[in-house]
């Protein structure tokens, strides 16, 4: 049924099938096991940026609450609970990874499988509900890893771990379905995490599709990052940066997600 919803909001796009991805619970324990540090260093400097940019929960803030204010006046109470707190004070995200699993990053795979596990963990800690992001992947077919709606389980996981780079790179029908599927949540911040080479491969005029699929994730408040592995992806996006591994993934990732943070 999952894949059948996905199938159908890319009625129109290329992809010559729709599915998920065969399970390797074994992979994704031995690279979460490797990329601990990194994930554990990405959460604390993601949170200290949160709490920068997010108002301050203990400030004292909203409406007056003037009967109180008026008994604490006559009293002369030391009480300071004068105000009607608001409901909300920190903006919500969603996230949406987006994993190229084409096969001209074979050679790459296994800093592509590592981001990718890195991403989901962080993603999983600091987000405050399980269905404020979602997990896929693609090359010439569309794979469904983790869908918004569904639990970051082990059975997730496992599809993390088995992950496999082969075919065409049908990389603006991904941007423009995985963009679908993130405008539907209902977050203030809305992130769509792409991890990629850059390079679409697979019909004609392939590379200004990509081009306009990127210019509509923008208009739209998606705020698309590219993470490109492999190749410089800097003209690309404001928000982008390439990855030389693994491990020069924290720096570049947190300051790029510090600067979306500024302008939403």
């Amino acid at each position: 049924k999952k894949v059948q919803q996905y199938a159908e909001m890319g009625h129109n796009l290329r992809f010559k099938s729709y599915n998920m991805p065969n399970e390797d619970y074994s992979e994704y324990s031995r690279k979460r096991n490797e990329m601990s540090g990194q994930i554990r260093r990405i959460q604390d400097e993601v949170r200290k940026v949160k709490q920068a940019t997010d108002e301050n929960p203990f400030e004292e803030c909203g409406a007056v609450d003037l009967q109180t204010a008026i008994q604490i006046v006559s009293s002369g109470s030391p009480r300071k609970d004068i105000f009607i707190k608001e409901e909300i004070l920190q903006k919500s995200e969603s996230w949406a990874i987006l994993i190229d699993s084409s096969l001209s990053l074979k050679m790459l795979n296994s800093d592509v499988k590592s981001i990718a596990v890195c991403l989901a963990e962080v993603a999983n800690e600091m987000l405050s509900r399980q269905d404020s992001w979602g997990l896929f992947s693609f090359n010439d077919t569309y794979q469904i890893i983790k869908d918004f709606k569904e639990p970051y389980s082990n059975y997730s996981r496992a599809k993390i771990g088995g992950l496999q780079h082969r075919g065409l790179s049908f990389l603006p029908d991904a941007i423009e379905l995985t963009s679908k599927a993130l405008a539907k949540t209902t977050e203030d911040i809305k992130l769509l995490l792409i991890i990629t080479d850059g390079i679409p491969i697979g019909y004609g005029e392939i590379n200004e599709k990509f081009i306009k699929s990127l210019e509509i994730a923008n208009k739209s408040n998606l705020n698309p990052i590219i993470i490109g592995v492999g190749t410089d992806v800097k003209g690309l996006l404001k928000a982008s940066f390439s990855v030389e591994n693994t491990f020069d993934m924290m720096k570049k990732f947190v300051k790029v997600y510090q600067e979306v943070q500024s302008f939403t």
